[in-house]
């Protein structure tokens, strides 16, 4: 997403891993031409002027980042899709997963035919 397009109070989709995972929404508290801030209850979260979270805000979100001491965390950090950086849409999560249904069903009459 384009983040110059957003305007302080609308309201834009968060989600993870191309839209797999839903993080809800949130209000569109500011936007600077280098990015833009979301507001999601009490939680802000940074992104960039292409609307992917930046790295300061996932980690704060996710409590934890890559760390030297903790393989574990590394790996989450770069490998599991639910841990991703978030990323702005302005599809509502209720059309992007009935458009993934609709391709779903798509794909599964063509393997019958």
């Amino acid at each position: 997403m384009d983040t110059k397009t957003l305007v302080v109070g609308q309201e834009v989709s968060m989600s993870s891993n191309a839209g797999f995972y839903d993080h809800g929404t949130g209000k569109v508290v500011e936007v600077t031409p280098s990015g833009v801030v979301v507001q999601q209850g009490q939680a802000l979260h940074y992104f960039d002027k292409n609307g992917i979270e930046l790295e300061d805000s996932r980690r704060h979100r996710l409590g934890f980042g890559p760390s030297p001491e903790s393989k574990f965390h590394t790996i989450l950090w770069q490998c599991a899709p639910e841990f991703r950086p978030l990323e702005l849409d302005d599809i509502p999560f209720a059309e992007r997963t009935a458009l993934r249904e609709r391709a779903s069903r798509e794909r599964k009459e063509r393997t019958k035919s």
